[in-house]
């Protein structure tokens, strides 16, 4: 017998040549956090990765017979949440045992899943103090109305406690628990770390800063530092990738904004450099940061094992990024594309296609834009308004949505009413982009780490 069954519900997934990047397989990190909290708190926990280990239905009800918890937890994006609805009926009609929901999903839907599903608990937020809790309501320690940030059933009426304060202090959580999970088959994408949470910048097309809140709250470079050692240290078999300096792990830290403080970065860098730690890495960063930071800085970067950015451009029209809120300049985003490319450090650019007011005039800048940056990989992506963000408020007050059927709510997708057939446009830029003729092409072994990297 267990205390916690977590699971991650296999997500069926409309692979296009918009989202090749949502194929990739990643230890679920939330689940990972939370497992290691409730472990630090006593209880015995399991993780059940869908993704990774495809079952049939007897065969994952034989599993929940075998452990049986006291309670399952189930996270979920939205493009998974009818196949948690899926798990949720398979649970109940076999087994009484209280059902949990978190996730970015979750926090913002917690009506409508109570409503539409058999979850019996919808956690809002944050979650390892808040299971923590819920387990122990369970076992007869404390009540449900006494716990911040969960949403529940009660006489066929929906409570909604006050929300919860996010948790200050990250470095007191335990590192994720990766023993949990076969961790050598996510391939070079095992060693996924998040060092910091919430988001300053507030983009209107974004879940974050209304999940994690506006304020950024972060790790410290010794703690960061620590569980990269722990994670080299304990799974030396996971894939490695080669690179410039022979082979080596690949670190990807997976913060929305892991650039926020440069004098963070300047300390995990050197803290890197110093303890002879051999690692690739790759992050998220903005483009006014990569414009803005110090040549010092940027060799720092490269010398410590950075190979890779995700830079989120968005879109080559002004009034577009205006709307967006994305807070960043066209210049800007030139002079980051300039100085990645003379430091030898490949980047993933990430553009959007679908803000209901675009018009054919501003996807064209976009595709010429992007051309005019030449990014190592180009992503063009649709506009998919998720719960949780303003342009989702936006356009349900206007009737802007022509599809509520949250499977198809990934970048591939076109589910707005725009007056284009954005998945048109999608393929004509990806073919505008790669087949025309470029005046240097970049080099087989930079193309050689990409592939083995998103293979």
């Amino acid at each position: 017998m267990i205390d916690v069954l977590l699971i991650n519900p296999y997500q069926r997934k409309r692979i296009t040549i918009a989202s090749y990047r949502d194929k990739i397989k990643f230890p679920v990190l939330s689940l990972l956090s939370l497992a290691s909290y409730l472990e630090k708190e006593g209880f015995k926990v399991e993780i059940l990765d869908l993704n990774i280990k495809a079952l049939k239905n007897k065969n994952i009800l034989q599993v929940i017979k075998e452990k049986n918890p006291i309670v399952i937890g189930i996270t979920s994006i939205t493009a998974s949440i009818y196949e948690a609805y899926r798990l949720a009926r398979l649970i109940k009609s076999n087994f009484n045992i209280p059902l949990v929901i978190g996730g970015p999903h979750a926090t913002f839907s917690d009506e409508e899943i109570l409503n539409e599903s058999n979850f019996d608990i919808v956690v809002r937020g944050e979650g390892e103090e808040i299971l923590n809790e819920i387990v122990r309501t369970i076992k007869g320690e404390q009540n449900l109305d006494d716990i911040n940030g969960i949403s529940y059933k009660k006489d066929g009426k929906i409570i909604k406690n006050k929300s919860r304060k996010f948790i200050a202090d990250l470095d007191k959580l335990p590192f994720p628990a990766r023993h949990l999970v076969p961790l050598e088959k996510y391939g070079t994408h095992a060693f996924t770390i998040i060092t910091s949470r919430g988001c300053p910048f507030g983009c209107t097309f974004c879940q974050v800063s209304g999940k994690d809140g506006l304020k950024w709250r972060y790790r410290s470079a010794t703690n960061i530092i620590e569980e990269i050692k722990e994670v080299i240290k304990n799974y030396p078999n996971v894939k490695k990738v080669g690179g410039p300096e022979g082979k080596r792990p690949m670190v990807f830290f997976v913060d929305d904004n892991f650039m926020v403080s440069i004098e963070r970065i300047k300390e995990i860098c050197n803290k890197i450099i110093e303890e002879g730690i051999k690692i690739y890495w790759d992050s998220n960063a903005r483009v006014d940061t990569i414009a803005n930071i110090s040549e010092n800085i940027l060799d720092l970067l490269k010398k410590s094992g950075c190979i890779h950015l995700f830079l989120g451009v968005e879109s080559g029209s002004e009034k577009i990024l205006k709307s967006y809120n994305k807070q960043i300049k066209k210049k800007d985003v030139l002079k980051s594309a300039e100085r990645l490319k003379k430091k030898g450090i490949f980047f993933t650019a990430f553009f959007m296609l679908g803000y209901i007011e675009e018009t054919k005039s501003d996807l064209n800048a976009t595709i010429q834009f992007a051309k005019k940056m030449d990014p190592t990989i180009v992503a063009f992506r649709i506009l998919i308004p998720l719960p949780g963000t303003k342009i989702y408020e936006k356009y349900v007050k206007e009737d802007l949505i022509m599809d509520f059927n949250y499977f198809n709510y990934t970048s591939g997708k076109q589910i707005i009413k725009h007056k284009e057939n954005l998945e048109r446009w999608v393929l004509k830029f990806y073919l505008m982009y790669y087949l025309r003729p470029r005046k240097k092409y970049l080099d087989l072994g930079m193309w050689k780490m990409v592939l083995q990297i998103y293979s």
